[in-house]
């Protein structure tokens, strides 16, 4: 239904495209995840790919409390294929892998 609405498919089928009017409200932005976020507002989601394992488990551990706090209700996670979150983080239900949906009932700081 998304793929639809959303999306173009390409001519060979194997990859598709944004279609205007969606990707007119999708912005990429560059930040430094451990200083002030320039953004505002909330997401609905959140691509974290292969970065956090680069770092020790506190700061892994802020990183998640500040996803969880960026995402809107039912809000997505996505990490890299060799990361993942410990069960401590109740911010977040574990969907897979390395895809996290953010908690209705998270109590974030």
């Amino acid at each position: 239904m998304y793929l639809k609405k959303w999306f173009l498919k390409s001519k060979d089928g194997q990859t598709y495209k944004v279609k205007p009017q969606l990707n007119k409200h999708i912005f990429f932005k560059r930040l430094n995840l451990l200083q002030e976020w320039p953004m505002k507002g909330q997401f609905d989601l959140i691509l974290c790919r292969n970065v956090v394992i680069y770092f020790d488990k506190e700061t892994k551990d802020t990183l998640f409390k500040r996803y969880a706090n960026a995402l809107n209700r039912d809000g997505y996670l996505f990490l890299g294929h060799s990361e993942s979150m410990g069960k401590e983080h109740s911010e977040f239900k574990n969907l897979g892998k390395t895809m996290y949906q953010k908690q209705h009932n998270a109590r974030t700081v």
